[in-house]
Parts: C-alpha cells; structure tokens; sequence
C-alpha cells in the first residue's frame, strides 16, 4: 500500500488465528536492486519475522506426540543477503533466530527438512581469474544446535592452474581460523530429554586452525579415454583448549 514503493521490493504483513495454537503476526520484505543502502551493486535477499503466542502442543511424529513447548511466545528471525561489489568482491551475510528447540521443525517443517541450518555471519570475498579469497566470521545465537564459530576465517583457493606447459594441473585450498565449537543444549521438555544423544565428538574447544590441501593431476590421453593419475595431500595444525 505504499506509493512509489523502492523498485524491485516486495513487502508483506501477515496476521494468523490458529484455532489449536493461537495467534500469530509476522511480516516478509523481499528485494532484487541494483544497489543496497547507497552502496552500488546487485542485490538480493530477503528478512522473514514470524511469531505467535502458543498455547498449544507439538507433533513431530512417532514418539514426539503431544509435546508442550519450551516457550508460549515463539518466533523466528531469517535474514540473507548477497550484494556483488566492484573488482569481483561479493559481499554475503545471514541472520539465523529460532525461539526455541521445536519451532522451526512445527510451523516451516519443509525448511527444516530441505534447508541448511541457520546460522549467523558475514563473509566477503574475492574472485580472480582462478584463485579467490574470502574471510567470514560466525557466531551461534540458537545454543540448541552444534555449531562451530569462526572468529574469523580465512580461506584461499586455486583451480586447475597449470603447470609445465600443460603437463601437470595445480588444486590448493588453504585456511586459517580462529574457531570455537559450541557443542548443542540438550532439550528441557522430558519426553524429547530421554531420546537426546550427544555426539560422541561434541565438545566445547577453541583455538587456532591452519590446514593446507595441494593436489597435482597429471591428465593424459589414452586412445578415447582420459587418464588422470594424481598426488594429495593435506596438513593440518591445530591448537585446542578446553
């Protein structure tokens, strides 16, 4: 209802009685620009907010019938973005809130089941003829999943670089990180509590991490069919704390 809406936005507001859950509001704003906040370069992404006061129960299935939420006002926050900037970098960030352990799983089951997780961070990176370069920095804001925070990270790669004269093709990628993995919160309803298992590898560490992969290929023709013997290897350094 706005005139002279910004080209290339789309901007909804919802209101929703669950006659079983109760009542919900939330609001979608979507864009495809050519700038973003006076910054030039394309640009797309989208925020979705959607909340609601529960008074209901959960059913996720076989064995999680009729579970009573962590919370009565529930919600979710979602946000993506990616703008290209000039010289080939590319600007990308997420914002990732869930309310609480069952949320996301209830009400945007498709989601859950088809996405990646959520997360929330920022990268930038930079494409050049083979190689590019990106640093991004991660944090958890939903302490119910295992995720691994880069504080920040570095990565570089190389594809198919030649060498010899054609002879051999040159693959590296090679980071350094600073990361702290935060292993997840088991749930709070009982029933959910007693079939939580932990990973045996989850633990709470932090520090440094610095690995290296090369790989040479040497392609060749052998009559109709090409040979591709190759050599990998990767090096990795680690410094943890408990």
């Amino acid at each position: 209802g706005i005139t002279n809406r910004p080209a290339g936005t789309e901007w909804d507001v919802s209101l929703d009685y669950l006659s079983d859950r109760g009542f919900g509001y939330g609001t979608y704003f979507g864009y495809d620009r050519p700038d973003f906040l006076g910054v030039s370069g394309p640009t797309r992404g989208m925020l979705d907010a959607w909340f609601i006061k529960d008074d209901g129960l959960d059913n996720l299935g076989l064995t999680r019938r009729a579970l009573l939420p962590e919370r009565t006002q529930r919600g979710r926050v979602f946000w993506n973005h990616r703008q290209q900037l000039p010289r080939n970098y590319t600007l990308t960030a997420e914002l990732g809130w869930i309310s609480d352990y069952n949320f996301l799983e209830q009400y945007y089951e498709r989601e859950w089941d088809q996405n990646k997780d959520q997360t929330t961070g920022l990268e930038l990176k930079q494409t050049f003829d083979n190689q590019s370069w990106s640093i991004r920095a991660t944090g958890q804001l939903n302490d119910f999943f295992t995720q691994t925070e880069w504080l920040p990270r570095l990565d570089h790669f190389l594809l198919g670089q030649s060498l010899f004269g054609n002879r051999l093709t040159w693959f590296e990628h090679s980071q350094a990180s600073y990361a702290r993995m935060r292993p997840a919160e088991p749930p709070t309803n009982p029933a959910q509590r007693a079939l939580w298992t932990p990973l045996p590898w989850d633990a709470a560490v932090t520090g440094e991490r610095l690995v290296t992969r090369q790989e040479v290929d040497y392609p060749f023709q052998l009559g109709p069919i090409k040979i591709v013997p190759y050599r990998s290897e990767e090096h990795t350094s680690e410094l943890q704390s408990h």
